[in-house]
């Protein structure tokens, strides 16, 4: 989960939990301090499915990444708020062979972090990726990353709720007269919100639609024909999964607000959403039998 949040001084951000360290723990990394293993633990006591619906969306993520690069054609990928890099504990959600392979040559292993560079680059080694946040802690994670000589996978800082500002320097980067694809992975969440208010937007999510659609609006309108849109955000409807992100937010971090199923679909309206739909992420094309229904949307849509 990328961090759009208030802005906090070095001293602050070590006793305030971060959207990204906290999804990092739910993962299994091992990137955050004492004030996000405590916001994760609260959060699983109001929401026990939590850890499950992370690691199930970052699944979804995963396969649809693999999808638009080996079947979609896809060489370009615009991840926003891309969070910290996965840990390595987490489980490859693919076999080591994989089910549509596109190439005639035997598949590698996964690697064991598989981030979206790596995906990406599995099926389509020339993939160009930018990752985007504006949270310094995943900067400093990105840089370091980006210091491993890997030619064609660059960090921006930006903000998601400032789209022209993502899309100008991203066009110095990416090539807009091909297709592209926009991640939006747990973030959305984000836009919308009132730092002072944020209950009142818990309450009543459909404040925070404008934002939210003006966000996404830009950002799709900036992309040519044949890109896409991949994104997933936890269940406003669930009320586990809406009384955790209150309990985040007590702990005083930045205000999340999940989005119930219609207010995310609208935002594929006007795009062909690939099959099957929008579903939970364990019933997106997945490999195996389907784990627990875990409190998150996903959809993938293809700009005509």
């Amino acid at each position: 989960m990328g961090e759009f949040r208030r802005d906090l001084d070095a001293e602050d951000s070590l006793h305030v939990p971060h959207s990204a360290r906290v999804w990092n723990r739910f993962l299994g990394g091992k990137e955050c301090y004492d004030v996000d293993r405590s916001a994760a633990a609260d959060i699983t006591d109001i929401c026990p499915g939590m850890g499950a619906a992370v690691r199930q969306a970052r699944g979804f993520l995963v396969r649809a990444v693999h999808h638009l690069a080996a079947q979609e054609g896809v060489g370009q990928f615009l991840d926003v708020g891309c969070g910290l890099p996965m840990p390595e504990v987490f489980p490859r959600p693919y076999p080591d062979r994989i089910v549509h392979q596109p190439s005639p040559h035997a598949p590698t292993p996964w690697p064991a972090t598989h981030d979206l560079h790596e995906v990406a680059r599995r099926a389509a080694p020339d993939a160009r990726v930018l990752y985007v946040d504006n949270d310094p802690v995943v900067g400093a994670h990105a840089h370091a990353l980006l210091t491993c000589g890997r030619d064609g996978v660059d960090f921006i800082d930006a903000d998601l709720r400032d789209p022209g500002d993502i899309l100008s320097q991203a066009r110095e980067l990416l090539d807009f007269s091909k297709p592209i694809a926009v991640v939006l992975g747990a973030v959305l969440g984000h836009l919308g919100v009132d730092p002072l208010d944020p209950h009142a937007a818990l309450t009543d999510p459909q404040q925070a639609r404008p934002e939210t659609r003006a966000v996404v609006d830009a950002l799709i309108a900036a992309l040519p024909r044949g890109s896409f849109l991949a994104a997933y955000d936890l269940d406003g409807g669930d009320p586990e999964a809406r009384e955790a992100m209150l309990v985040f937010c007590d702990h005083g971090a930045s205000p999340y607000l999940p989005l119930p199923r219609r207010l995310f679909g609208e935002l594929f309206d006007g795009l062909e959403v690939l099959p099957p739909g929008v579903v939970r992420p364990e019933q997106w094309r997945p490999l195996r039998e389907p784990d627990a229904d875990a409190p998150v949307w996903c959809a993938v849509g293809r700009k005509l």
